[in-house]
Parts: structure tokens; C-alpha cells; sequence
């Protein structure tokens, strides 16, 4: 009893789930209307399916129309709509509720009834026979377009289509009449040449596209045999009693051949057009996941759709001035147009098919109008493609923003940084300016010209490391911003290392600084004004850290592709634990400089994003005997020299 209760409880918590047919009856969108509120009613999954069957080709453009329409209703009641393939309608919506776990399933039901002596079962009937664990849901439904799909059924094809038909038809039974009287001449039985002509049925069929065509062929197949091969030879009239029989039999297999083998040829091909249009989504998917930029998401949208529907597709983007009436038309639509359901655009012969992404349109495929309106499949991919273009979009524009935000707080963080160390850094130098400037102001008389000397000179000298740091401030926040823009030229490593030395300011001698060529005539693309700067440091904190008397020397040679530039000297040098971090902003490491003074931490931090922005690298090393070595590499240009 306890098991029987738990069975029931677990069947009691299936979620309801409402189907609805769609069929370009009349009465559809009532139907349709009607699901939507039991589904609203039971609070469930709300799917609408529509079964394409053959005769679908010959609807009539108001029937295309309205199947149109009723798609477009039941997606836009909140609806997941989907196509299949079929020649059964009730076995295919029964199928496809069993697959998607519909429970309830709704239908429209045909007011007229079928008399005669062989009564057919009513697509309900038939449904609820098919699918015996749905609860079935009948709406009384018009037979209008059902009668004029009876009618177009066997509707005669274009002239030209028949022509090349029969052509093939009539090839096919005269090589068939050749093979019977091959037959016949070696002693090969009746039933033989009956089975050629069937072969013949057979392969018409197969190669030929009206249906009345092959039917014709059938019975011309049976009075060929009988004009033919029975006796009295040449004419339809048949002697052996059996014959009539024979003739029966042989034109109901050759119409039971034909049809089999029609209907596996519709089926290859509805089988084969799915599986292609299955291959594009899968691509499109695919392809617009693996997009890295909006513009690359928006391209592969636009390829597919042009792949699946043989159509021009053109992409109009929001953020362009021209398109503006596009967007604006698209936005406006009756219903809110969600992301995949189309407008008409009669004026322009296009299909406006809108992306949105956040809820706002962000751009609106144009597919081309032809005489045939899109299918509901192909409607269906299409929504989707379009679909995973507005997920990958809003993932992108999601990324871009949260790195935006990134960036703007690490940039705060780096803006506070600087400001605590600019406050607490220079407040030493500019003490001591206003302390000896506040000397001379008052005392200037009791000091003799020695100390008065002393004390000009160590102004200045404050003076000139606080411009320093203050240039490579400026240059740090213009790279930090990206507000710098390199002025890449081609140039001589030598003739740039020797203008940057030009500049070097040695206080009083105290240092010997001189330039190493290794080798000549080397060209490097670069920014010289840059470059100039990064040696210009490099020298300057090599002054700094090397006491009085010592030896700076800069070297420039060539290291396979790159043009290498390094800066040695015979001072303490760099620890190892150091080495790593000596480039990174406002690190000035456990040392202090020559002079006394501590350093800011930037000109290193300047010169490595500089040769970085160049493409090259830059390192510390170890000098021998004593002292370090900074190094930094560019790229070699190639010169063509003409003679």
C-alpha cells in the first residue's frame, strides 16, 4: 500500500505541459488562444508544433498566409514552437508529445463527417488512439482548407516539368520493352517481363516528380505486356483466362512499388533538407560561441541565415546613422517584437528580423522578400541563430563591461597610489628647497660665499630631481591611460644612444659614462623621443646607485632579430631577491640611493612599459666584477637600400 501511495505522489508531481497543432485552418487561432489559456489556467510549459506533410507544398498563399500568421501568434502568446516532418499528422503529434512530455494535447476537429461505405477515422479519433496517455483536447475546427488541399492534391505540375518527365518515362519503358523481348527470345517465362516492367515503375518513380506520371506509367506498363507479349501478339485482347488476373495483380504492385518507392524518396529529402538545416545551426552555433568581437557574432549570424535560406541577408547595425528608420520601425512593431520574430517590409522587399540584446533592438537582419514566404522550420532555426546571436552579444558586451569596470578601478587604485606616495616622497626635496631658500632670504649675509655656494647648489640639484620625477609621472599616467601614441620610425640604435647621452647631467665630473658600438649601421623601429628617455633613465639610476668615481658604460650590438641596448656599471648592484620586483611601479627595494636620496619607484616602471609598448623585453643582470647591468631589446627593421 505504501508503495502504490509513493507511485501515485511521484506521478501527481509531473509538470503539466499544454501542446498545441498549428494548421493554416481558419479556426487555428482560436485553437491556438484556447491552449494558451489552459496553459495559463494550469500554470504550464506551453509548446505549439506543426506536422509539414506533403500536400503542404500545395497550399494556397491565403492558407500560407494564415499558417504564417497562427506561428507568429502562438510565438508571440509565449509559446516554444516547433516543425517536423511527416505524412501522419496524428502519429507525428503523438510522437512529439511523448518527446517533449506534453500532457495535454489541444486540436481542432472537422465539422464535417465522411458517409460512404468505408468510414474514416477523424484525425481526433486517430490521435487518441496514438497518443492514449495524453489528455486530448477537442475544439470544434472548420474543413475549408482541408477541402481545397484535397483538391490541389493531384494538381497538374508545370508544363515543362511533365514534358521532361515523360521523356524519362517513355525512355524507361522502352528500355524495359527491350530487356521483355530479350527475355523472350532466350525463353525466359511471362513473369520475368512482368518484373522488368515493375523495375521500370520502380525507377520512374524514383526519377520523375509527378505523381500522376508514374501512376500513367503503371497502366501503360501493363498494356505494353499486353500488347506485347501476350497472345494474340499486337493487339489488347488476351486469350489464356489467367490473364485478367495477371494484369490485375501486375498493375496493383507496380502502384504499390511506385508509391513505396515516392514516398522514400520524399522522406530522403525531407530527411536530407533537415540534416542540412540541423548542420547550420550546429555550425552557427558553433562559430558565433567561438566570436570574440560583436562584429564577428553579426557576420556569422548574417552567413547562416544567407546558407539557410538562400536569401541576401543584410545586417543594419543600431549605432550606424543611416539605419536609424530600421531600427526605429523594428522597435515600434505591433506586439513588442521579440528577438527572431520578423516584420514585413513591403517598401524595401525586405524581412526585418531584429537581434535584441538587454531588451534594446541591437541590430536588425534584412532578409531579401521573395514570392515564398519563409517556412515555419526554416522559421524556427532562424529564431534560433538568431537567438545565440543575442546571448553571445549580451556575453560580450557583459565581458567588455566588467572589464571596463575592472580597468577604472584599478586605475582609482593606481591614481591613490600615486597620490600617497607623490604626497609622502617629495615632501623631503621640497623642505629642503624652502628650507635653504628661507636661509638665504634672512641669513644671506652671515654666510660666507662657500656655504652660499653649497646651498645654491643643493637647490638646484633638488630642483632638477623633482623635474625629473615629475616627467616620468607625466610619461607614467599617459601610458597608463594609453594617451601616448608612439611616432614609430625607422632608426639608427648608435646615433639614438649617443643624442640620449648628449643629455646626460653629471653633477661635477663625478662619474665616467661612454659608448660601446659593437655593431654598426643597425637599424631598430622605434620612437626615438621614447627610446632617448629609457636610456636618459637607465644612465640617470645608474649614476644614482654607483658611488663617485664610478664607470657607466652603454652598449649596443645585436642579439639575432633585435637590436639590444644595455646599461652597465660597477656599483653595490641588485640583489637576486630583488631582481624580480625592481621593475614594478613605486618598488624602490630596501637600498637607497648614492646621494641619500629615495627614489619614487617609477623611472624603472617607465622604461619597462615603453620597450614593452615597442614589442621588446627588459631585464637586470649581474655586472662582473661587481655592479649591474639593465638591458633592453627592439625589434630590427629591414632597410632596402636602392642604388
Amino acid at each position: 500500500m505504501s508503495d502504490d501511495r509513493r507511485i501515485n505522489a511521484d506521478i501527481s508531481d509531473i509538470p503539466e505541459h499544454v501542446l498545441v497543432g498549428i494548421s493554416p485552418s481558419p479556426s487555428n487561432e482560436k485553437i491556438i488562444r484556447t491552449a494558451h489559456k489552459m496553459a495559463v489556467a494550469f500554470n504550464a510549459a506551453f509548446s505549439a508544433v506543426y506536422v509539414k506533410t506533403p500536400a503542404s507544398k500545395n497550399y494556397s498563399e491565403d492558407d500560407k498566409k494564415r499558417l504564417e500568421n497562427n506561428i507568429r501568434l502562438a510565438e508571440d502568446l509565449g509559446a516554444a514552437v516547433t516543425s517536423v516532418y511527416g505524412e501522419d499528422v496524428p502519429n507525428e503529434l503523438a510522437g512529439f508529445a511523448r518527446i517533449s512530455g506534453a500532457t495535454k494535447i489541444v486540436i481542432g476537429r472537422s465539422s464535417a463527417r465522411r458517409t460512404g461505405l468505408f468510414r474514416k477515422l477523424s484525425l481526433a479519433d486517430r490521435l487518441i488512439l496514438a497518443a492514449p496517455e495524453a489528455d486530448i483536447h477537442i475544439i470544434p475546427d472548420s474543413d475549408t482548407t482541408v477541402a481545397e488541399r484535397g483538391k490541389k492534391l493531384f494538381a497538374p505540375p508545370n508544363a515543362l516539368t511533365l514534358l521532361k518527365d515523360a521523356a524519362i518515362a517513355a525512355g524507361i519503358l522502352s528500355v524495359a520493352t527491350l530487356f521483355g523481348f530479350l527475355f523472350a527470345s532466350v525463353g525466359f517465362t511471362e513473369a520475368n517481363i512482368v518484373t522488368v516492367y515493375i523495375l521500370g515503375v520502380l525507377i520512374t518513380s524514383v526519377l520523375t516528380k509527378s505523381r500522376i506520371l508514374w501512376v500513367m506509367s503503371s497502366v501503360a506498363a501493363v498494356l505494353l505486356f499486353n500488347f506485347l507479349f501476350t497472345d494474340p501478339r499486337f493487339s489488347l485482347l488476351a486469350y489464356d483466362d489467367g490473364y485478367p488476373l495477371t494484369f490485375v495483380i501486375m498493375l496493383a504492385a507496380s502502384i504499390i512499388t511506385g508509391t513505396i518507392a515516392a514516398k522514400m524518396k520524399r522522406n530522403a529529402g525531407d530527411a536530407s533538407r533537415a540534416a542540412y538545416r540541423a548542420k547550420i545551426l550546429f555550425d552557427a552555433n558553433k562559430l558565433i560561441q567561438k566570436a570574440t568581437t560583436e562584429r564577428e557574432v553579426l557576420e556569422v549570424g548574417a552567413d547562416k541565415l544567407k546558407k539557410l535560406l538562400k536569401r541576401d541577408v543584410t545586417v543594419y547595425e543600431a549605432d550606424v546613422a543611416e539605419n536609424a528608420d530600421i531600427i526605429e520601425r523594428v522597435s515600434l512593431a505591433p506586439g513588442d517584437t521579440d528577438t527572431g520574430s520578423y516584420v514585413a517590409a513591403d517598401d524595401i522587399y525586405k524581412i526585418l528580423v531584429p537581434l535584441k540584446v538587454n531588451g534594446s533592438v541591437y541590430a536588425v537582419f534584412g532578409i531579401d522578400k521573395t514570392k515564398n514566404a519563409v517556412e515555419p522550420f526554416e522559421s524556427g532555426i532562424m529564431r534560433s541563430i538568431v537567438g545565440e546571436c543575442s546571448i553571445a552579444l549580451e556575453n560580450l558586451i557583459n565581458l567588455r563591461q566588467k572589464k571596463q569596470a575592472s580597468e577604472r578601478a584599478e586605475m582609482h587604485k593606481f591614481r591613490a597610489d600615486l597620490l600617497r606616495t607623490i604626497s609622502h616622497d617629495l615632501r623631503t626635496p621640497l623642505t629642503a628647497i624652502s628650507g635653504n631658500a628661507a636661509n638665504l632670504a634672512h641669513n644671506e649675509n652671515v654666510f660666507d660665499v662657500e656655504t652660499r655656494k653649497k646651498i645654491y647648489s643643493d637647490i638646484y640639484s633638488d630642483s632638477l630631481w623633482l623635474i625629473g620625477i615629475v616627467e616620468n609621472l607625466l610619461s607614467v599616467t599617459k601610458l597608463e591611460d594609453d594617451s601616448i601614441r608612439l611616432n614609430i620610425t625607422t632608426e639608427l640604435v648608435e646615433e639614438v644612444a649617443a643624442e640620449a647621452l648628449k643629455h646626460i647631467r653629471i653633477p661635477d665630473g663625478s662619474h665616467t659614462v661612454r659608448l660601446e658600438i659593437r655593431d654598426e649601421l643597425l637599424p631598430a623601429r622605434m620612437d626615438a623621443r621614447l627610446i632617448i628617455q629609457v636610456i636618459l633613465n637607465l644612465v640617470d639610476n645608474a649614476v644614482k646607485y654607483t658611488p663617485r668615481g664610478g664607470e657607466i658604460t652603454v652598449q649596443v650590438r645585436r642579439d639575432g632579430a633585435f637590436a639590444s641596448v644595455s646599461v652597465a656599471d660597477n656599483g653595490p648592484g641588485v640583489p637576486d631577491e630583488l631582481k624580480r620586483h625592481i621593475f614594478d611601479m613605486f618598488y624602490t627595494g630596501r637600498k637607497t640611493v648614492a646621494d641619500g636620496r629615495r627614489s619614487l619607484g617609477l623611472g624603472l616602471y617607465l622604461c619597462k612599459s615603453i620597450v614593452k609598448k615597442h614589442g621588446g623585453e627588459i631585464n637586470v643582470s649581474d655586472n662582473t666584477p661587481s655592479g649591474a647591468v639593465f638591458t633592453f631589446t627592439l625589434p630590427v627593421a629591414e632597410v632596402n637600400i636602392n642604388e
